[in-house]
């Protein structure tokens, strides 16, 4: 199954970084010389009941982010609004990718 991705998105939280471990799994199905191509971007989430943002905070191998209030009770719109100017950035490094 992880052969058949092109594109791949980390979600992970501050208190639990998991995004080693996956690199780590891709490695162990042979797909350590597509990580680069594949990880496409590593979000941490930060504070989830507050405002919801999201903030590029690093792009070097991959597009990382920084996003708050991933909590249930924010709509979906209101998500979107709020993230809407990094996600067209990373939207276009996908594009380019």
């Amino acid at each position: 199954m992880l052969g058949r991705m092109d594109r791949m998105i980390i979600l992970q939280r501050r208190d639990q970084p998991i995004a080693d471990q996956w690199l780590e799994a891709l490695d162990a199905h042979q797909l350590a010389d597509r990580v680069t191509a594949l990880v496409t971007a590593v979000v941490t989430s930060d504070d989830p009941d507050g405002d919801p943002s999201l903030v590029q905070t690093a792009d070097a191998d991959h597009w990382c982010g920084s996003a708050t209030g991933l909590d249930r009770r924010h709509a979906p719109s209101t998500l979107r609004t709020s993230m809407r100017p990094a996600l067209e950035k990373l939207w276009t490094r996908l594009s380019v990718a």
